[in-house]
C-alpha cells in the first residue's frame, strides 16, 4: 500500500509503468517476461495507485503516445531487452 500511495503521487511514472507491464499475447508480462504472468506485482501496484488517484479526484492517462514513443525508443522492446 506504500508503495501504492507513493506512486499515485508521481501520475506520469505510474502510466509509464502500466504501460511497460502490459500482457504480452501469452498473458506474461512484457516487461517482467517469462515466467511471470500477468499482472505482475509493478502492474499491480500501478493499479492500485491509479485507483488511489480516481479516488482523489486526480485523472492522469496516457494511452497510445506513451507506448509509441516507448517503443520507437527501444525497438519494440523493453527497458532490459524483453519483447515488449
Amino acid at each position: 500500500m506504500l508503495m501504492a500511495t507513493l506512486l499515485a503521487r508521481m501520475p506520469d511514472l505510474r502510466c509509464h509503468a502500466q504501460v511497460l507491464h502490459a500482457p504480452d499475447e501469452n498473458r506474461y508480462c512484457g516487461e517482467c517476461g517469462h515466467p511471470v504472468r500477468w499482472p505482475c506485482q509493478v502492474y499491480q501496484i500501478a493499479a492500485e495507485a491509479e485507483h488511489l488517484q480516481n479516488a482523489l479526484g486526480h485523472r492522469h492517462h496516457y494511452t497510445r503516445p506513451l507506448i509509441e514513443a516507448h517503443h520507437g525508443q527501444h525497438g519494440q522492446r523493453g527497458l532490459h531487452g524483453r519483447h515488449a
